[in-house]
């Protein structure tokens, strides 16, 4: 490691190499993952535990939503509909699993942001789960298209949600490569200032009981700031 060191934080002895990019304490026996940077020069040191039944981190969260999503392809397939509570649920299972995994995989160290190198959730491909919960709904959408007009407002709004959702995840995909550039920084500033406006509609709309303008865009525009953030 040269002169890269580290002392463990919990009881300050020496932390020393086990295999791989794998330390342990010689004293309390924590272990630490090592972290690089692209060029391979060594950043910091994250302690490991283990995940909830000892699966890769996000397994359980993934499971859950993967579940849920089933569990909605099956209402409109038997039903023509979902009910409210399943379709909330839902998307805040799926919001969480979208917004944790990016933060799961990106760590910060000394300014830095590093790719960490885990598992994924359930030992599956990248991007698998993402894209089984994307078509899942599409799925969903095809099952109900003769009478999507005549839907419940909810579940139509879910759609239009998780649609500009997973749109805003795309597009944060394509500009993370220029994340430093100024164009990419003006973006974000824009993206501010309209989902600030959004915001400020929906509270028009609610406190002054002023119903001039349709909340699905306000919704559709806050969903899309969150599934872009980095």
């Amino acid at each position: 490691m040269g002169q890269f060191q580290y002392r463990c934080n919990s009881c300050s002895a020496r932390v020393s190499q086990v295999e791989g990019n794998e330390y342990q304490c010689q004293h309390c026996g924590k272990l630490y993952t090592l972290l690089k940077a692209p060029d391979e020069t060594p950043v910091g040191f994250v302690a490991k535990r283990n995940e909830p039944l000892f699966l890769p981190k996000g397994s359980v969260r993934a499971l859950v939503t993967l579940c849920l999503t089933g569990l909605f392809i099956y209402e409109m397939h038997e039903q023509g509909m979902a009910g409210t509570h399943l379709v909330q649920l839902l998307l805040t299972c799926i919001f969480y699993y979208f917004g944790f995994r990016k933060r799961d995989r990106n760590i910060i160290v000394g300014g830095r942001i590093i790719q960490s190198d885990i598992e994924e959730p359930l030992y599956l491909p990248q991007g698998f789960i993402r894209n089984t919960i994307l078509a899942g709904i599409v799925f969903s959408l095809f099952l109900v298209r003769s009478r999507i007009m005549h839907l419940d407002p909810d579940l139509l709004y879910f759609y239009f949600i998780f649609g500009a959702l997973y749109a805003g995840y795309v597009f944060s995909k394509i500009i993370i490569r220029a994340r430093d550039s100024k164009s990419v920084e003006m973006v974000n500033h824009f993206k501010a200032v309209i989902v600030l406006i959004a915001t400020l509609v929906m509270i028009i709309h609610y406190m002054l009981d002023i119903h001039a303008v349709n909340l699905l865009v306000p919704y559709i525009l806050i969903s899309f700031y969150f599934g872009s953030r980095n």
